[in-house]
């Protein structure tokens, strides 16, 4: 990421000559067939988000916060069919009774989990909505309201005290007073002065370039749009976040030992009633049927999972998301609150995004 914006130079050149790169004017702006033409060619003002596959989606409905229902799946599964082929060969209504309990039961259970993270994840995903739909952009020699998405690079758009940057602009007007604040992608509180003039900083610090999704504090300003959708600094911290891979917490791997220790065991207690009552049918005809054989294996299979396990461990970690948003803290997944249930200090000089980045008087006297 940082080679593709130490190559860019829209900070540094004048701005008669960025507007002569992008087609457009400071009083014009552009016209709508080169704002069609930009859009073709450098794409929408769209940050992309990650799309999961339909496979994937089907296999995650049968995950768990902590993956128990993944491995106890292979028990669920093997369950399912001794109890399949018991009934097939006795035809009793209770073991065909007993199949329908299990994959309800399975059905059930996994719909319960997907809920319980569908729920902690829509907290995170609401802060989106938090974002200004349009901004006020000069075309055509007219200043009109413009949905951020059909932003076009080229684009002259005015910012004012409040305003969200639409997308990462080069700065060609501006007020002494004009301000920024980057905590969104620096964490640091301090505002930013905002000028036209470029000093020989980097694109990222160019104090001329405003960047999207940061705040205008103070001052107006009148920019050149050069960047839009992913091509941005924070359009590409997000196709980084979307494309790191997860790793597991300890709380997984502790419950993922016990699975694969319950499941060796299951199968193995499976495997030797299979050959003893394999013997009793060969020796003994008429004390027990082979319907009845996988029957008594179904039984097995089905009390060797620990259901309460799963449960408690996605009800506590629902409870723990919803306290922590009394308090204005928003978990990402309930991973993350598995993660924070390890940790014992946190240093951090964040202050401005960890906290409200304000101060308040407690007491005077």
């Amino acid at each position: 990421m940082a080679d593709f914006f130490e190559t860019l130079d829209y900070h540094a050149v004048s701005v008669e000559e960025l507007c002569a790169m992008f087609g457009t004017a400071v009083d014009h702006g552009l016209d709508n067939v080169a704002a069609a033409h930009n859009i073709q060619r450098y794409g929408k003002n769209i940050i992309a988000k990650k799309k999961p596959k339909p496979y994937k989606s089907f296999r995650d409905l049968w995950k768990s916060p902590t993956k128990v229902v993944q491995r106890f799946m292979l028990l669920f599964v093997l369950g399912i069919i001794f109890a399949i082929f018991s009934w097939r060969l006795d035809r009793q209504p209770i073991v065909l009774s007993l199949t329908i309990l299990l994959i309800i039961i399975n059905l059930c259970r996994a719909l319960f989990f997907r809920f319980q993270a569908w729920s902690t994840s829509r907290i995170m995903k609401s802060i989106l909505y938090l974002m200004p739909s349009e901004c006020l952009v000069i075309r055509e020699g007219r200043m009109s309201r413009l949905r951020i998405a059909d932003l076009a690079v080229g684009d002259i758009v005015v910012l004012s005290a409040g305003n969200t940057v639409p997308a990462d602009m080069r700065l060609i007007e501006a007020s002494d007073d004009l301000r920024f604040d980057r905590s969104v992608l620096t964490g640091r509180s301090e505002e930013i002065e905002g000028i036209v003039e470029s000093r020989g900083e980097a694109f990222t610090e160019a104090r001329n370039i405003a960047l999207m999704n940061t705040q205008v504090t103070n001052g107006r300003a009148k920019g050149v749009v050069v960047l839009t959708g992913d091509r941005t600094v924070i359009g590409r911290i997000s196709k980084l976040n979307n494309t790191a891979r997860k790793e597991r917490t300890i709380i997984q791997e502790e419950i993922s030992r016990l699975t694969s220790i319950t499941i060796t065991v299951a199968v193995l207690l499976s495997v030797i009633l299979l050959s003893r009552y394999s013997s009793l049918l060969a020796n003994h005809q008429g004390f027990i049927t082979l319907g009845e054989t996988f029957t008594l294996l179904t039984s097995c299979i089905a009390s060797a999972i620990p259901a309460g396990i799963s449960l408690a461990v996605a009800l506590v970690e629902s409870h723990i998301a919803r306290g922590m948003r009394k308090v204005s803290v928003l978990p990402k997944s309930l991973s993350t609150i598995e993660a924070l249930g390890c940790v014992t200090v946190i240093c951090s000089d964040k202050t401005g995004t960890l906290t409200q980045n304000k101060m308040s008087v407690m007491s005077a006297g």
